[in-house]
């Protein structure tokens, strides 16, 4: 904000795009690994100063949300806790966020450990606990439905415009003018991208310093491509959990404690199921990689997401433990999705003049370290406190979204690869096939490093780094 006697708020337009389940079994739009958390959390940052003023344009023109689980660690817990939103996340969370204690499930000892356990299967019917993972940090899991209930519920009336999908925007240097499907158009000072992983404003970003730049090549950088991994999902009852396995199943919630099965793998294929909608549910997620080969290639089907025939799922599964066969029954017995994972290029840049990429849209990524959601929420308050300083005005405001882009991208692209790498340990793939028992026990310590950035540094630190970053920006020109 301004300083001088007449402030002058900075106008911040923040564009998203939400899921939205189509008639019939497919889906119209992939939603961002937060699905509009990043823009949400984005404006309650904000507004934390009275004199910005936000408008969040979503492409879709109603609420209508899709999705299952999701889970916050380390400093997206702590961005929450900063926003004042500690007491609303409790209300929609599994346990109180300081009462946070994880378990998992060894199947060596057929009882929970004091942390989460990496067990293999090395033949069917043979599963062994290769490692008991040190718990990387405090967390919560939830349904992601509540998760933006909570944010949406904070934004202030007016802010969100429905119905704007956005067509193209121009940075004049002085302004953003957005230019939307329906004809019409606004401007700002900031525009920031919170819309996902098929970002427009990605796509309008790199088409225009291709040519600003004379750089065709970043052209090549603007779709992303698929994993070569499938995604398929559901939730269910834990009391048809409970019925099905015939007695108190693992998953079962304790009274402190959120209890995770354990991390199971086996060849191209890995497991990972925990409570949410405060132990009511269980969300489940079952990945297979169909040809590690296919990785940076383009999805065949048109839609990226839809719903999975019971016999495709099991088929991928048979012969694992007992505690896995109730659990796809009871996901089988309702309904699954089919998600194909796409994973965003390494992009050179997150910001150009006034306009700043975040989330999926800037980096979207394997979802094996729980990172997605969690590193888009990072990006959106690091970017508010930027964009809140007491020094930031419409005038510098370019100046300021380059600390943005120098902190945040090196950060959330090393957070992507260490996310692919630990997928490859879970799927045993690449350089980890084929393990010996040892070989195991040391790609289940080096999974613990990579849910490092879980409780890697501190958020004050992190902002205060932002601040001084900021500062010799201001004063030099260069950070």
């Amino acid at each position: 904000m301004s300083t001088g006697d007449e402030p002058v708020g900075l106008r911040v337009a923040i564009v998203c795009v939400q899921v939205v389940r189509a008639t019939g079994s497919s889906c119209t739009h992939v939603p961002d690994s937060g699905a509009g958390v990043g823009g949400l959390a984005l404006a309650v940052a904000l507004q934390a100063d009275p004199s910005i003023v936000v408008t969040i344009y979503e492409a879709q023109s109603k609420v209508e949300e899709i999705g299952a689980g999701i889970g916050c660690f380390g400093k997206s817990v702590e961005v929450i806790r900063a926003l004042g939103l500690e007491e609303d996340l409790a209300a929609i969370a599994t346990c109180h966020p300081r009462a946070f204690e994880q378990e998992g499930w060894d199947f060596a000892t057929r009882q929970f450990g004091a942390s989460l356990s990496y067990s293999v299967m090395m033949d069917p019917g043979r599963m062994i606990t290769a490692h008991m993972l040190i718990s990387a940090g405090k967390g919560q899991t939830f349904h992601r439905t509540h998760f933006l209930q909570m944010f949406r519920k904070h934004v202030r009336p007016n802010t969100i415009h429905f119905g704007k999908r956005l067509a193209s925007f121009v940075d004049d240097g002085k302004k953003v003018t957005l230019n939307f499907t329906d004809g019409s158009n606004a401007t700002c000072d900031v525009l920031v991208g919170c819309d996902g992983i098929r970002s427009a404003v990605r796509r309008c970003l790199f088409e225009t310093e291709a040519l600003r730049l004379e750089k065709p090549e970043l052209i090549e950088m603007i779709e992303p491509f698929w994993s070569g991994t499938l995604v398929y999902r559901a939730l269910f009852p834990v009391s048809m959990l409970r019925e099905i396995h015939g007695e108190a199943h693992p998953l079962e919630q304790g009274p402190t404690a959120v209890r995770l099965l354990c991390l199971l793998s086996t060849w191209t294929q890995n497991i990972i199921a925990y409570p949410v909608s405060q132990g009511k549910l269980i969300n489940l997620v079952l990945y297979v990689t169909l040809d590690p080969s296919l990785r940076g290639t383009k999805w065949s089907q048109r839609m990226w997401v839809e719903d999975a025939p019971a016999e495709e799922v099991l088929n991928h599964f048979i012969g694992w433990e007992r505690e896995v066969q109730s659990i796809l029954a009871c996901a089988t017995n309702l309904k699954m999705t089919k998600w194909a994972v796409h994973e965003a290029k390494t992009l050179p840049f997150f910001v150009q003049g006034r306009v700043a990429l975040t989330g999926d849209g800037a980096h979207a990524m394997q979802s094996h370290s729980g990172s997605g959601a969690n590193q888009t929420i990072e990006d959106v308050y690091l970017l508010s406190q930027l964009l809140i300083h007491e020094k930031t005005n419409a005038d510098n405001v370019a100046k300021v979204l380059k600390v943005y882009d120098i902190i945040r991208r090196p950060y959330s692209q090393a957070v992507a690869a260490s996310s692919f790498e630990a997928g490859e340990m879970l799927q045993l793939l690449g350089t980890y096939s084929n393990p010996s028992r040892e070989d195991l026990q040391a790609m289940g310590r080096r999974l613990e490093t990579y849910d490092e950035w879980h409780k890697d540094g501190d958020l004050n630190q992190d902002i205060e780094h932002a601040m001084e970053a900021l500062e010799r920006e201001l004063l030099s020109g260069s950070v």
